[in-house]
C-alpha cells in the first residue's frame, strides 16, 4: 500500500478508444513524460475482427483527448519511394525534458527502391518542427549519395547502419542512439552516436561518440569496448553504459559526451570496480546495467557487488506472440539458457542467476557525489531484487524485427533479457523492486537439482518506490502488488494490481507517469463494473513542496507566513524575530536539513543587528541561527540559498543591506561555516547589495547573482560559485536609475 498521500490521474485506460477507431485500447508499454506533462508511450488495442491496433500515442495530465501519432500501416516519412507503411514499433517511444520532441523506432516495408535494390526496414522517428521525419535509416550506403548524412561517421565509402537496438533518446533537436552495422570485413561493429535533426537544413550527418574500436577511458592497457548500451541524453549531454565484454564485463562503466563539444572525448562517469567504500566491498561494482536515467546532471543506474548469488524461477509467458511463445518452450526443454523443463503445473521453466548484493545508485556528473537509493542488503529495507526478466527477440523463422508487439531483439534471435528500472529528475528517484520468495523445485517435479535447493525465489509481487535524495528518510511504496486498483483507477476498484512498470523518462518535475495492470484473483470473479481485467497508464504527483514564503516589510514586524503553491492556503506562519521590533524581515527557502522538505531563510531588516536564521520547513523550529556582519551594523541583511559548494546541500548566501559595502557571504549549510565571502561591487559603495542563486551558463552549477543597493545605478553581476570569477556584468535598467536592483 502507498506510504506517500497520492492522487493518481488516468492518462489513458481500458475505456479509451484508439482515436480514428472502434478499437479500445487493450495494453500499454511504460510511458515517458516531459516537464510540461505531456506523455509518450506505446499501446495496441483488442484484436476486433482484424489485427490489433498498434502505435505510437500521446496524452497528458491534463485529461486532453489521446492523440495518434503514427500507426502500424500509416506511411512511413521520407525518403520513402515506395509508399512502404510502419508495420511494428520494437520499442517505446522516448520524449525531451524539456519539449515536446520526442523519438521512436520503427519497422517497416522496405521504404527505398534504387537500382533494383529496395533497403531501409528500420529507422528512427522524431518530430523536432513538430512534424514527424527520418531521423536515422538504413540508407547511407554509397548508391545514394544524397542520403550520405545517414552513413556511419567515419566510413569511407559510406557504410549503412544494420540496425538501432533499444530505444533512442530525444534532446534539444537531436537524437541518440545506438547503431549496429558491419565493417568492410565482414565484422559486426556497434557504438553511440547523434545526429542534430535541424542543422544544415535537415541534411547534418550522423555524428561518431563511441563505438567497438573505441578505446575505455581511464582503465590499464588498450581495451576496447566489446559492447555499448542505447545512451540517455538530456540538453546536449549523453550518458551511455560501456564495457569490454556484455556476458562478462571486466572493464568498462558509464560514459558521458558533450555533443556540443568533442562528443568523442569521453568523461568517466563511474566504473567497474568503483564505489568500494559505499558499498562495503573491497572490489567495488561487478556489474553495472544498461538502462540509465539521466537528467542532465544525475545519473540513476543499477549496479551489483560481490560474488554471491541466488537463483529466480521464471516461466515462459503463456500469451504474445504464439512462435516466440513455442521457441521459449522450446529452450527450456533442450535445457538452454538456463531452461529445466515443463514442470508439473504445465509451465516451462528457467533459473536465472541475480546477484545476492544490488541497488539503484545516482550520480552526480558534476561533483563526483554518488548516493546508494536502495539496496538487497539493508537491514532497514525489505527489496529482494531490482532485477526483471523478459523473453523477447525474433522467434526462428521469423523475419526482421519479428511481427509482434514488443520486440526488442531486432535481428536476434529471441531470448531472455533482464533489466531494471528507475527514473531521476533532480532529488527525486523512482524505481520498481521485486519481492521474491523461496520455492523448492522438487514441489513442481523437478528432481535432480537439489544443488539448488535452498537458493531458489520466485517473484511473489512487485512495486513503484519513491526516494527523495535531499530527505534521510527511506524510499516509500507509491504503487505496490496487491493494492487494491481502485487507488489508481475508480473502474478497477476491487482488482488487486498485479504489474506496475516505469521507464527511465517516466519522471520530469516532479511528474510522474507509469502503467499499471489489474486483475481479479480467479478470471470467474469481477468487479462492480463486470470486468476482471483492467489496465492504464497513470500519473501523479511526487514532489509536492510547492510552498513560497513571505516576510513583512519595514513597520510590520517579522511577520513570516507560509502558503501552498498548489491551493494559496496559509500553512504556517511566526515571527522571526522579537514580535515587537518592527524592522520587517526578509526571507528565502531552500533545502538546508535534508528531510525532503524545504527550510525557511530569514534576515533581520533594517534597524536590527544583521540576524540569520534558519527554521525547518517540517516542524518550524530553529535550526540555525548566527550573525552575517557586524553586530554594531544594522542595515539588514539580504539572504538566499542554494547548493553553492556542490554537496547536495543548499548554502544559505548573505548581502548586507544598506548603509554597508556590497559584501557578500556564503555559510555552509552542512556545517554553518563561512564559505565564501566578497565584495561584488565597489567596497566603498555603500548602498547594500541583493542576491541570489541561479545556473546562467546551463551547466548545472548555481552562480551567485547579485545587484546593486539603492544609490548606484542598476548593476547586476554573476559569479561563479566554483572560481569566483566574475562571469557577468549588466545593467538591468537606464544607467541613471540608482533605486536598486533586486535579483532572483
Amino acid at each position: 500500500m502507498s506510504d506517500l498521500n497520492l492522487r493518481f490521474d488516468i492518462v489513458v485506460n481500458h475505456s479509451d478508444f484508439i482515436p480514428g477507431t472502434e478499437l479500445l485500447f487493450n495494453s500499454y508499454n511504460q510511458p515517458s513524460i516531459n516537464s510540461d506533462g505531456v506523455v509518450v508511450f506505446r499501446a495496441r488495442s483488442q484484436g476486433g475482427s482484424g489485427q490489433p491496433a498498434t502505435g505510437i500515442f500521446l496524452g497528458d495530465l491534463e485529461g486532453s483527448a489521446i492523440e495518434t501519432v503514427t500507426l502500424r500501416g500509416a506511411a512511413v516519412p521520407d525518403p520513402n519511394n515506395t509508399d512502404a507503411t510502419f508495420n511494428e514499433f520494437p520499442a517505446f517511444p522516448r520524449i525531451d525534458r524539456d519539449s515536446g520532441m520526442f523519438a521512436f523506432r520503427g519497422q517497416s516495408n522496405p521504404v527505398y527502391e534504387y537500382l533494383e535494390t529496395r533497403s531501409g526496414t528500420s529507422g528512427i522517428y522524431s518530430n523536432p518542427s513538430g512534424y514527424l521525419i527520418t531521423g536515422a535509416s538504413q540508407l547511407g550506403v554509397p548508391e545514394l549519395p544524397e542520403f550520405s548524412y545517414y552513413s556511419v561517421p567515419q566510413s569511407d565509402p559510406s557504410i549503412r547502419f544494420d540496425q538501432f537496438p533499444g530505444a533512442p533518446s530525444a534532446t534539444n533537436n537531436f537524437i541518440a542512439f545506438k547503431g549496429n552495422w558491419t565493417d568492410a570485413s565482414g565484422d559486426a561493429q556497434t557504438g553511440v552516436y547523434f545526429r542534430d535533426l535541424v542543422a544544415d537544413g535537415g541534411q547534418s550527418p550522423v555524428r561518431f561518440i563511441a563505438d567497438s574500436n573505441t578505446v575505455i577511458p581511464d582503465v590499464p592497457g588498450n581495451v576496447e569496448f566489446g559492447s555499448t548500451a542505447p545512451p540517455s541524453a538530456t540538453r546536449d549531454k549523453v550518458v551511455f553504459l560501456g564495457v569490454d565484454n556484455e556476458e562478462s564485463p571486466a572493464y568498462g562503466g558509464i560514459y558521458l559526451s558533450y555533443v556540443k563539444g568533442d562528443p568523442a572525448s569521453l568523461q568517466t562517469v563511474i566504473q567497474l570496480g568503483g564505489l568500494a567504500e559505499l558499498v562495503g566491498d573491497e572490489e567495488g561494482l561487478t556489474k553495472i546495467g544498461e538502462v540509465l536515467s539521466f537528467d542532465g546532471r544525475t545519473v540513476a543506474y543499477w549496479g551489483a557487488w560481490g560474488d554471491d548469488v541466488n537463483y529466480q524461477l521464471i516461466a515462459c509467458s503463456e500469451e504474445g506472440n504464439a512462435d516466440r511463445r513455442d521457441y521459449c518452450m522450446q529452450l527450456s526443454i533442450d535445457g538452454e539458457q538456463g531452461g529445466i523443463g515443463e514442470s508439473s503445473d504445465g509451465a516451462y521453466y528457467f533459473l536465472k542467476e541475480i546477484p545476492e548484493n544490488q541497488g539503484i545508485f545516482v550520480t552526480d556528473i558534476l561533483t563526483g557525489r554518488t548516493q546508494l537509493v536502495a539496496s538487497t542488503t539493508s537491514i532497514e529495507e525489505v527489496y529482494e531484487s531490482f532485477i526483471f526478466f523478459n523473453f523477447s527477440g525474433r522467434p526462428p523463422g521469423v523475419g526482421e524485427g519479428g511481427t509482434s508487439e514488443g520486440d526488442e531483439g531486432d535481428l536476434e534471435l529471441a531470448r531472455w533479457r533482464e533489466s531494471s528500472f528507475m527514473a531521476v529528475d533532480g532529488s527525486d528517484v523512482a524505481f520498481k523492486a521485486a519481492d521474491l520468495i523461496p520455492v523448492d523445485l522438487s514441489s513442481l517435479g523437478f528432481s535432480g537439482l537439489d544443488e539448488f535447493n535452498g537458493n531458489v525465489y520466485i517473484e511473489s509481487g512487485q512495486g513503484l518506490y519513491y526516494k527523495d535524495l535531499d530527505s534521510l528518510t527511506l524510499p516509500i511504496a507509491i504503487a505496490e502488488s496487491g493494492d487494491d486498483g481502485g487507488i489508481l483507477d475508480p473502474a478497477a476498484a476491487g482488482l488487486p494490481i498485479v504489474g506496475v512498470a516505469l521507464e527511465r523518462d517516466s519522471l520530469r518535475s516532479g511528474k510522474f507517469a507509469f502503467s499499471a495492470s489489474m486483475a481479479a484473483p480467479e478470471m470467474s470473479v469481477k468487479n462492480s463494473l463486470a470486468v476482471d481485467t483492467w489496465a492504464g497508464i497513470y500519473s501523479t504527483t511526487l514532489s509536492d513542496d510547492f510552498n513560497f514564503v513571505t516576510g513583512a516589510g519595514a513597520g510590520a514586524g517579522s511577520h513570516v507566513r507560509v502558503f501552498s503553491g498548489t491551493d494559496g492556503a496559509m500553512r504556517d506562519e511566526f515571527f522571526a524575530y522579537d514580535p515587537d521590533i518592527e524592522d520587517g524581515v526578509r526571507v528565502a527557502q531552500g533545502q538546508i536539513d535534508r528531510d525532503g522538505i524545504n527550510d525557511w531563510i530569514t534576515g533581520s531588516g533594517a534597524g536590527a543587528a544583521p540576524h540569520v536564521k534558519v527554521f525547518s520547513g517540517e516542524s518550524g523550529e530553529g535550526i540555525r541561527s548566527f550573525f552575517a556582519y557586524d553586530l554594531q551594523f544594522a542595515g539588514g541583511v539580504n539572504v538566499a540559498a542554494g547548493d553553492i559548494d556542490g554537496d547536495g546541500i543548499d548554502d544559505v548566501i548573505t548581502g548586507a543591506g544598506a548603509g554597508a559595502g556590497p559584501h557578500v557571504k556564503v555559510f555552509s549549510g552542512k556545517s554553518g561555516e563561512e564559505i565564501r565571502s566578497f565584495f561584488a561591487f565597489d567596497p566603498q559603495f555603500a548602498g547594500g547589495v541583493t542576491v541570489a542563486a541561479s545556473d546562467i551558463d546551463g551547466d548545472l552549477r548555481l552562480e551567485i547573482v547579485t545587484g546593486a543597493g539603492p544609490g548606484a545605478g542598476p548593476h547586476v553581476k554573476a559569479f561563479s560559485a566554483v572560481t569566483g570569477a566574475e562571469m557577468l556584468s549588466l545593467y538591468a535598467y537606464d544607467s541613471a536609475f540608482s533605486g536598486g536592483v533586486f535579483v532572483a
